[in-house]
């Protein structure tokens, strides 16, 4: 009976250890919690710090993410401490002695994280004073580009005791602080005494504003802290560089020559010398930024460029060989978006000036729902480059039309002959866009006050990009309408400009002067829409 009642159990146990449904092993839930700091030595916020080596340990194993670029030691040291990870603890080992009666913040930020999960131990910040208290005076800001008016992220925030006009570029601040990605900056532990405050986007990581290409911003004077409440904004921005130079030299084809600068020239000359070539065409790009030049007599050229008296740079180019002239075309391209207003002139544009016409009319399909018609249209040059064509036409508002040039319908200075051409463009009138008008009234701000300024630009944006500029001059009225007309729809950001030496452009900031950039508002955002007439009114400090 004992032997049955055994056998009975192990067929059970067999029975329900084959039914039991398999379950695959769980963690336990997931570890969202940032380290924990459990032990330092010396104590965070101590005082009389003289040790060469702080020890922070952790209740659970961490990692270090990116700690060169997030980690911020204020007041820096001249030579970085090392600092690594071991197990649960970070080490910071200092290269050389503290200063005296100085309050340092080692800001980690968010540089430690637990090693399983990655969570970061956020703001965290390990605070000593070498002498008998921690100083604790703050305040923050945010720093914004001064033309956009978006804030800069990962700007470099600088406080100096050195009040002195040449330690933004020569010496390293006294205590630093970034900007996050809302521009947003922060200062704390600070000793009670004169600051001077710069940002700076330092591309060089030298803490000093040493290239020209780094934006910067400052306040006009010294300043002592109030309160914790004070806050300090600042607006950003680079500095023109004076320096002219070619930026990029290209030879386009057979012949042509493109010269890139780095900004306008005034009084752009160029001599040749060696061989004179026959100069065909010396044309100028939109910003006047650029020079394309077509030469003939000449496989080599040597050049000096100069802007006014100034020399720029001395070049050498080969400007025809065999290689260049099998792969020079003379092409053409159209002059016309894929909407054009009726009352609008088409052109095409040649990459060459044209010797001649060979076909002087071009081939027209007109249409509309489901007609169309094939006509031809003359085409005469646009002006004296001989580059440009203007297609002679008396566009239809809805219609669409394609205009088509066979192969060698002209032919250029050089011999070469054209390709086909095709450009498709559908025609609008008035119906198709909208107005807007704006009213700028002149005010004056009880906190601003008068500015002195009386010239004023507005303008449209799209997208960071301008569509109309309109420069007024409000010296004998405190009231100027501006139109745009014929404004695609679309979303346009109204910028206004307080161009207080009235050249027509906003003008940026110096520092050796202490110029500050020319204001810029962004008062509204409008959308216009076809068939609508938009009137805004603009209030502007005079």
């Amino acid at each position: 009976m004992k032997y049955i009642r055994f056998i009975i159990y192990l067929f059970a146990a067999i029975i329900f250890c084959c039914c039991a449904n398999e379950v695959a092993l769980t963690g336990g839930p997931k570890d969202t919690t940032p380290p924990v700091l459990v032990e330092d030595k010396p104590a965070n916020f101590s005082t009389n710090f003289n040790s060469g080596e702080v020890v922070l340990e952790f209740d659970e194993y961490i990692s270090l993410k990116n700690i060169n670029q997030k980690m911020i030691i204020s007041p820096p040291f001249k030579e970085d401490p090392t600092i690594t990870q071991k197990g649960k603890k970070v080490i910071i080992k200092l290269k050389e002695p503290v200063k005296p009666n100085t309050t340092y913040c080692f800001n980690f930020n968010d540089a430690i994280v637990d090693y399983n999960e990655s969570n970061p131990l956020k703001n965290f910040s390990y605070i000593v004073s070498t002498g008998t208290y921690i100083d604790s005076l703050a305040f923050s800001g945010i720093i914004k580009d001064a033309f956009t008016l978006k804030p800069i992220e990962n700007a470099l925030v600088a406080l100096y005791l050195d009040l002195s006009d040449t330690a933004f570029k020569t010496t390293r601040p006294y205590y630093i602080a970034k900007t996050d990605k809302e521009g947003k900056y922060s200062f704390a532990h600070l000793k009670d005494t004169v600051f001077n405050i710069f940002a700076l986007v330092d591309q060089n990581n030298s803490m000093t504003y040493d290239l020209i290409t780094e934006g910067i911003a400052f306040i006009d004077s010294s300043f002592c802290i109030r309160d914790s409440l004070m806050k300090i904004d600042l607006l950003c921005f680079t500095e023109t560089d004076t320096i002219q130079k070619i930026i990029e030299k290209k030879i386009l084809q057979s012949n042509t020559t493109r010269l890139i600068f780095k900004f306008p020239p005034k009084e752009p000359r160029i001599e040749f010398y060696n061989e004179v070539p026959d100069i065909q065409e010396m044309s100028f790009s939109k910003f006047k930024d650029t020079i394309t030049i077509q030469t003939t007599g000449i496989d080599t050229a040597f050049m000096v460029v100069y802007d006014g008296s100034r020399y720029i740079d001395s070049l050498r180019l080969i400007v025809n060989n065999e290689r260049l002239a099998s792969k020079s075309k003379l092409t053409f391209t159209s002059g016309f978006q894929a909407k054009t207003y009726y009352k609008s002139n088409l052109f095409i544009k040649s990459n060459n000036i044209l010797d001649s016409l060979i076909i002087d009319s071009i081939m027209t399909v007109s249409s509309i729902d489901t007609i169309s018609d094939t006509s031809y249209c003359k085409l005469k040059y646009a002006d004296s480059s001989k580059m440009s064509l203007c297609i002679d036409a008396t566009l239809q508002p809805l219609y669409k039309y394609q205009f088509s040039l066979p192969d060698s319908a002209a032919k250029d200075i050089f011999g070469l002959y054209s390709g086909k051409f095709s450009g498709l463009t559908t025609i609008t009138d008035e119906n198709e866009y909208g107005n807007v008008i704006i009213n700028v009234i002149a005010g004056q701000d009880s906190v601003i006050g008068i500015t002195g300024c009386s010239n004023f630009i507005v303008a449209l944006y799209n997208k960071d990009k301008a569509i109309m500029e309109r420069a007024i001059d409000m010296t004998a009225s405190d009231s100027v309408q501006v139109k745009f007309p014929l404004l695609s729809p679309k979303e346009y950001s109204i910028v206004i400009i307080y161009d207080k030496n009235g050249d027509g452009e906003w003008t940026t900031g110096d520092y050796a002067t202490r110029r500050q950039p020319e204001k810029v508002e962004y008062p509204k955002t409008i959308t216009v829409k076809s068939k609508w007439d938009i009137e805004e009114r603009i209030q502007v400090i005079k």
